[in-house]
């Protein structure tokens, strides 16, 4: 029988990456500045969605204008239909008559139209969530146009890039020197980066131990 070592993939401390999400959430409002998750529209962009509620309620974060927006903003008003079905969290805010996604008790919105993303664009402290996760196009591309050249602002990406899309482009910007110029092209046009880029790890693979086959 052959045997070969698969090779240990372990995800961060999940735990640990969300409180991370937080703080820096919080740390950037409270400067004046606005925050952007490029999303996937099904799954994580709930996920952060229900997270920034819970740091709300929590008072681990100031409450701040969130919005959903791109594909996110329709994906997200399917869940209230199918709340039963949904992770405890989200259950016991359908059962206080809440929308599990976009709860009446606190600011987390969708977006309505353009002239409400062009206004958001431009208003104070906020954070959006929005597609496309890869900042390949969509409303996430248009937020990013808007903030990236404003050192208040923070671009935090929670998801896989592929090694030829904007956001893992952006992602290659931010490990370069603070010394060092860097322009991104975004819709054809090359803009000096100058918000804050950082990651977070939220997988939503299994992880890989070391086994022998």
């Amino acid at each position: 029988v052959q045997t070969c070592a698969l090779p240990i993939c372990l995800h961060a401390h999940r735990p640990a990456q969300e409180q991370r999400i937080v703080d820096r959430v919080a740390d950037c409002v409270r400067e004046g500045g606005c925050v952007l998750f490029p999303t996937f529209a099904l799954g994580r962009a709930q996920e952060v969605l229900l997270l920034l509620g819970r740091a709300m309620r929590q008072k681990a974060m100031p409450t701040v204008p969130v919005y959903a927006d791109g594909l996110v903003r329709s994906i997200s008003k399917v869940y209230r239909r199918f709340a039963e079905d949904l992770a405890p969290g989200c259950r016991k805010l359908w059962e206080q008559g809440l929308d599990p996604i976009f709860p009446e008790d606190l600011p987390i919105l969708p977006i309505k139209n353009n002239d409400q993303r062009e206004q958001i664009a431009r208003s104070g402290p906020c954070v959006v969530v929005a597609s496309s996760g890869m900042l390949q196009g969509g409303a996430s591309q248009f937020y990013a146009k808007q903030w990236i050249d404003d050192p208040r602002n923070l671009i935090l990406v929670t998801g896989y890039q592929d090694e030829e899309s904007p956001g893992q482009a952006l992602l290659n910007l931010a490990e370069l020197p603070a010394n060092q110029p860097r322009y991104f092209k975004l819709g054809g046009v090359h803009t000096e980066v100058t918000c804050q880029v950082e990651s977070c790890q939220l997988s939503a693979h299994a992880e890989i131990g070391r086994a022998h086959v």
